[in-house]
């Protein structure tokens, strides 16, 4: 594998273009139809024929993904759970979401061999998607909604309407965020396995709560892999800035125009967005912190504490998590739960100074709800 990818760095003269076109046709088709079985094998199947095909490696990679996540979502319990989230707490979830992580390693090797091609291109509408998620044998209408694009009041459209179901032309910038994707699922899967989460949930009323670290290992994965989620991110949004086309984008930069869902950008959107990248990458090396004040309109008990969290620290010196039973006071409670990661002093990161000015420059509430994903795939 690693000389293959090595090979796709430099893969000499593509083949011509409709020849290629032809040859990835069946793996495009089952994709475009939800058929991800078929649309995995076929773009298997051509790989092996020519290993740098950059859009038999997509495909193989969103077929992949698609199987990937929903055997995740069923083999964990989260279809079959109202709180869905809280299943991945369980231990039972563990072996699912141990193969889910694993699946995304060989996924992302994919999409290496796809971001290697400046030229890769895909037009693909993944709201037409119609799927039985949950596979009760039958597609409701959350599952028919869950791809579909947002109206510009930030509320669902009828299926149909053409702007729910949009066709983007997928390019090499939107290989490097599907990158950051992955290797932000992949530490936050990681994050989880590192812990014994069982006694949090089912806690008797008369003991503290307790998280226990069960594989440490798993959380210096997760660092490095927040690490790369920050390059890949820049990588992102270099290539963004790059494109000098204008053709169906899915997230545009500021020259461009032709974007099927409503989402006008600015420079300045850009440059506040390698602002949090940079904010994002100091958090994890520990060079700064988060103040706890600052998140007080989000976590109402840290209003009158004046400490840090120190992020780094807590990924390189990781402790178990202890919630008290009954805490002497807010400072403790803190101490208790952030472990290591509780700091008196230290540098102050602007990361949510900067994350709150980046939502002041969407322009409406409506604006906010319909670009709200944007902003936190692209961050």
């Amino acid at each position: 594998m690693c000389v293959t990818l090595m090979a796709c760095r430099d893969p000499g003269p593509p083949p011509p273009s409709n020849a290629r076109v032809a040859e990835d046709a069946p793996a495009l088709e089952a994709l475009r139809a939800a058929d991800f079985a078929s649309a995995e094998r076929l773009s298997a199947e051509q790989l092996v024929l020519s290993p740098c095909d950059s859009e038999a490696a997509a495909i193989h990679a969103l077929a992949s993904y698609a199987q990937t996540a929903q055997a995740l979502y069923i083999d964990s319990g989260m279809a079959s759970r109202p709180g869905a989230i809280t299943a991945l707490l369980d231990d039972a979830a563990k072996p699912a979401m141990v193969g889910f992580v694993d699946r995304l390693d060989a996924i992302d090797r994919d999409l290496q061999v796809a971001s290697g091609d400046p030229q890769f291109s895909l037009e693909l509408c993944v709201g037409c998607w119609q799927v039985d998620w949950n596979r009760d044998g039958r597609i409701d209408e959350r599952e028919a909604q869950f791809l579909a694009e947002l109206g510009p009041d930030g509320h669902e459209l009828p299926l149909s309407d053409p702007r729910a179901r949009p066709t983007y032309r997928f390019d090499v910038g939107d290989v490097s965020w599907a990158r950051t994707s992955l290797a932000l699922q992949r530490a936050a899967i990681d994050l989880l396995l590192a812990y014994r989460w069982n006694e949090v949930v089912d806690r008797p009323a008369d003991r503290d709560a307790v998280a226990h670290l069960v594989a440490p290992d798993r959380v210096a994965r997760a660092r490095e892999l927040l690490l790369a989620a920050t390059g890949l991110a820049d990588q992102t949004r270099e290539a963004y800035l790059a494109e000098p086309d204008d053709d169906h984008e899915w997230v545009p930069n500021p020259r461009q125009h032709d974007h099927p869902v409503p989402l006008a950008v600015d420079s300045a959107l850009y440059d506040r967005w390698a602002t949090v990248t940079a904010d994002a990458r100091r958090l994890v090396l520990g060079e700064e912190g988060v103040p706890i004040r600052e998140l007080a309109p989000f976590v109402f008990i840290a209003a009158t504490s004046h400490a840090y969290i120190d992020v780094g620290a807590m990924l390189e010196h990781p402790t178990d998590i202890v919630v008290p039973r009954n805490p002497a006071s807010v400072e403790a409670l803190l101490r208790s739960v952030l472990g290591n990661g509780y700091r008196d002093s230290m540098r102050p990161s602007p990361i949510v100074v900067d994350m709150g000015a980046t939502a002041a420059q969407l322009e409406s509430i409506a604006e906010l709800k319909r670009k709200l994903r944007y902003l936190v795939w692209l961050n």
